[in-house]
């Protein structure tokens, strides 16, 4: 093939390489893979580009249920939602917070829609599902993943991404969303967090404010906190080192809910791109202090300021992602 057609959002050109198995001159197993060709460059200080055109993502948050129909979703209840979004403007989705169907990834070829493919919402700790902060409980609504977590994570990880990897419409992969609710230690090295006794109780600025303190000082906090038998920096390069394993032509990105301490412990180190939940009032922190690390807003409610950090700061800032969807 020597001038394929591109796969892209205006025009999701696809393929089918077509494998056989063929025993004594008789076809036993024929298999379809359908594939896409394009490509995709994350440059610092320049942004995204698809087929080296420059991209701007306008993504919601999709969970992976279909409603009233359960997580089961039928592919016409997908293709329903996924073309009312698109009408609506989205052209990118991130699966929050675990892989979705093979159904799902088949449209979003199909209909020409970037995706962020995660897979986990939990690691090494457990969070607690009623208050999304840290394990409080111990009885089965606060039991997640993290009880496969140590034995099924490289398995389920690796399986994943030889399901999915084919697939043009698949941009990013996430390693995982706000996990570091679950390592308690960040909060209190925000300075927003000051009671000892009470995890869940923080300065009501947190959501709008800027960080408190310069990247040396947290760095120092951070290096001073009382850490668990697991170090989120250190679970996260071994994810990453895993996907890198089978894929190096798409980056890797985690969501960081508090990316002012990510980015000083090694977890904003350990993934190419960084997402940020809810914390636009980072962003010029961050840009000030790590200039060479790309962002994306990967959780946000979906306010004008929003999509005003993508606008405002499009080599840096590509991509949008509204939750609740």
């Amino acid at each position: 093939m020597t001038d394929p057609k591109l796969w892209d959002i205006q025009q999701p050109n696809m393929y089918k390489a077509v494998s056989s198995i063929v025993y004594d001159d008789e076809t036993v197993d024929i298999y379809e893979t359908p594939f896409g060709i394009r490509t995709i460059e994350f440059i610092a200080k320049k942004g995204f580009f698809l087929n080296g055109k420059p991209t701007l993502m306008k993504g919601v948050s999709l969970h992976h249920d279909g409603g009233l129909v359960g997580a089961a979703v039928p592919k016409g209840v997908w293709k329903r939602r996924l073309q009312g979004l698109q009408a609506a403007g989205v052209n990118a989705i991130r699966t929050a917070h675990n892989p979705f169907s093979q159904e799902f990834f088949d449209l979003c070829d199909e209909m020409g829609i970037l995706v962020q493919n995660e897979f986990f919402d939990e690691l090494d700790y457990a969070k607690d599902k009623r208050l999304n902060y840290h394990d409080q409980h111990t009885d089965n609504l606060t039991r997640g993943y993290v009880e496969k977590f140590q034995q099924w994570a490289k398995s389920d990880l690796e399986r994943t991404m030889l399901r999915d990897r084919n697939h043009p419409s698949i941009v990013q992969w996430s390693i995982g969303n706000e996990i570091e609710w679950t390592y308690v230690h960040y909060r209190y090295v925000t300075g927003f967090w000051t009671d000892p006794n009470d995890p869940t109780k923080v300065d009501g600025s947190f959501w709008g404010a800027p960080p408190k303190f310069s990247p040396e000082e947290m760095k120092k906090r951070y290096e001073d906190s009382p850490k668990g038998e697991y170090i989120l920096a250190d679970t996260a390069k071994r994810l990453n080192g895993w996907v890198k394993a089978l894929d190096t032509t798409r980056p890797t990105t985690a969501n960081l809910i508090l990316p002012q301490v990510s980015h000083v412990s090694g977890y904003a180190d350990a993934v190419d791109l960084v997402g940020y939940s809810y914390r636009n009032s980072v962003i010029p922190w961050g840009q000030t202090y790590f200039p060479n690390k790309q962002v994306t807003i990967n959780e946000n409610p979906g306010t004008w300021d929003d999509w005003k950090q993508v606008l405002n700061h499009p080599e840096c800032v590509q991509s949008v992602y509204v939750d609740g969807y």
